[in-house]
Parts: C-alpha cells; structure tokens; sequence
C-alpha cells in the first residue's frame, strides 16, 4: 500500500509539473496572440518614484524601455509626461520623445520633466504634484495602444513629496 501511495504521488507531481504553462520561456505568450497587444511591452524604472521637494534640483528619473516578441511589429512608442499641479489639480500633457530603436534607456533631469509644459520651472514645483509618465505603442500597421493591464504595468507616476 505504502508503494502505491509513493507512485501515486509521483504521478501527480509529475502531471502538475507537465500541464503547467511556462510563459515566460516564450518569446510573447499565447495570450497575446491575437490581441491589440501582440508584445510585451517593458517598463523598467532604475530611479526613485517619489524624490523629496528639498532635492528635486538634483532629481534623474531614470527608467528601461523594451519589448519583445514580434507578433505584430512596433513602428515606435510615445513617452508622454503629464504634470499634476497638486494645488488646482490641473494636468499639462507634453510628448517628451518617440523611441524608435529598442531597448531605450531614458533620463530624464528635473529641468526636462517641466521642460515644455507651459509657465512651469523647477521652482514652481510643490509638495504633492507629480509627473504621470505614460506610453503609447505604434505599430507598423497604424493601430496603437495606449491602455495597459495590471499584467502589463508600464504607466507610472513620480510624486514630489515634503
């Protein structure tokens, strides 16, 4: 009974083992075939998501840009900045580059992330605005994509705090 039990066990494990899917051994799982997607897009930030009003003179945002898989080709893909003045709330949109050749390492100063956005300088920034940083992905085919899933986080925010 006691070797019955053993192979028993054996068997589960190694059908658990087998059926499980490995998605990240593929160049762009199955999931995305077919969809709007068609890759996998990479946003890697190397530098902080809050910086500290005394130190924003001194701020880099650093961040990696990538994706891989060709199941429908990328043409480029937008970096948008969008300021958040925590004071009225209001938002300024400003395309900060268009990234054609891929992986893409970006810095990006304090004095560039206001570059642009009207009436704003590195002084004028308060405690609680911040930056929405966001993607929007070209293909080759004229479609593009500008929402991402939560099992594609890419967007993302830096917040100037006290």
């Amino acid at each position: 009974m006691k070797n019955i039990t053993k192979y028993f066990l054996i068997l589960i494990i190694v059908g658990i083992n087998y059926s499980c899917s490995h998605d990240e051994n593929e160049t762009v799982p199955d999931f995305l075939e077919g969809t709007e997607y068609g890759v996998l897009f990479n946003v890697n930030v190397t530098s902080a998501k809050e910086v500290s009003l005394a130190n924003i003179t001194t701020y880099s945002l650093a961040f990696d840009v990538s994706y891989k898989g060709d199941k429908r080709p990328v043409k480029s893909v937008v970096v948008n900045k969008i300021h958040v003045d925590n004071a009225n709330g209001e938002s300024s949109v400003v395309e900060q580059e268009t990234i054609t050749d891929f992986p893409k390492t970006m810095t990006l100063s304090a004095g560039e992330l206001v570059a642009g956005i009207s009436g704003l300088s590195v002084d004028d920034l308060e405690s609680g605005d911040s930056f929405n940083i966001n993607f929007i992905i070209n293909y080759e085919d004229g479609k593009s994509v500008t929402r991402f899933g939560e099992g594609m986080p890419a967007n993302f925010k830096v917040s100037i705090i006290e």
